[in-house]
């Protein structure tokens, strides 16, 4: 278990071999819960990466998107 020290500005820097196992670097959001003897810290999920090309049209020409989780 690792250590971090919460700074006058409120900042909390974590390990770097966290960082790296996660595969976290600047600019990575996170969803931060207030537990009963603690907090947790969880990466935020975000949308795929996609291309303009990819999604142009989608909804005019009336295609079914190609993940499917999104009929649901």
């Amino acid at each position: 278990m690792e250590t971090a020290r919460l700074s006058t500005k409120g900042k909390i820097v974590l390990p770097k071999a966290i960082r790296t196992s996660k595969a976290w670097q600047a600019g990575s959001e996170f969803l931060i819960e207030e537990l009963g003897e603690g907090v947790l810290l969880r990466a935020a999920q975000r949308f795929p990466r996609t291309q303009l090309a990819e999604v142009a049209g989608l909804l005019k020409s009336g295609r079914k998107c190609s993940d499917p989780g999104a009929d649901a």
